[in-house]
C-alpha cells in the first residue's frame, strides 16, 4: 500500500498511471537474485509484489505533446514519464527484468537489475551488487548513484516529474513555447 500511497500523494489527474498486477511469486525473485548473485532492497521486492505495481507513469498527451521525430532540445524535454520493468513473464519481453539484465551486463560488463527507464530516453536505473540505485546514462556507460532507498528514490522521481509538468504548462500558458522541445526547465 506505501506504493499507491506515493502515488497518491505526488501526482495528480494530469498524469497517467498504468497499474499491472499479474501475479509475481517471491519464489521467482529469489530464484532471480541467486542467479545475479546479490539480493535486491527489501522494499523494492515490496514494491514488485504490491498490488499497486505501476509498469507505467506518464503525462498526458494533452497535457505534454510528445516529441515529433526529429525533434531535438534539452534533455529534460523528452522525459515525460517512466516505464516500470516486472519479474511477470506475461509482460512484453522489452519489459521483463531478467532479459533486460542480461542486455545489460551484455552491453556493458555490469552485473546490474535495470528497474526503470525513462519513456523517451536511453537511460535507464538499475541496482547493483551494492543495493544502491544507479542511472546509467547510455551515452558511455557513466553511472550516477543515489543516496536514497527505493520508496524514497520513486517519490522524489515522481516529484520531479510533476515539476517538469507544471514547467512545461506554464511555458505553453505564456505562449513562450510552441512545442516540448522549446521549453526550458529552470
Amino acid at each position: 500500500m506505501k506504493i499507491k500511497n506515493i502515488i497518491d500523494r505526488c501526482i495528480d489527474d494530469e498524469i497517467e498511471v498504468e497499474y499491472y498486477s499479474k501475479n509475481i511469486s517471491l519464489e521467482s525473485i529469489k530464484a532471480f537474485e541467486k542467479k545475479i548473485g546479490f539480493s535486491l532492497p527489501k522494499e523494492y521486492i515490496e514494491f514488485c509484489m504490491s498490488k499497486y505495481v505501476p509498469i507505467s507513469i506518464i503525462v498526458k498527451e494533452d497535457v505534454w505533446e510528445p516529441a515529433d521525430c526529429g525533434d531535438m532540445g534539452p534533455a529534460w524535454t523528452f522525459m515525460n514519464g517512466f516505464f516500470f520493468n516486472s519479474f511477470s513473464t506475461s509482460i512484453h519481453e522489452d519489459f521483463y527484468i531478467p532479459t533486460l539484465s542480461n542486455e545489460f551486463k551484455d552491453s556493458s560488463d555490469i552485473n546490474g537489475v535495470v528497474f526503470m527507464n525513462e519513456t523517451t530516453s536511453s537511460d535507464a536505473y538499475c541496482f547493483l551488487e551494492d543495493q544502491k540505485i544507479y542511472q546509467l546514462a547510455q551515452s558511455g556507460y557513466e553511472l550516477r548513484d543515489y543516496e536514497e532507498n527505493f520508496l524514497e528514490f520513486f517519490e522524489i522521481e515522481l516529484k520531479d516529474l510533476m515539476r517538469r509538468k507544471e514547467a512545461y504548462k506554464k511555458r505553453k500558458k505564456d505562449k513562450s513555447i510552441s512545442s516540448p522541445m522549446s521549453v526550458r526547465y529552470d
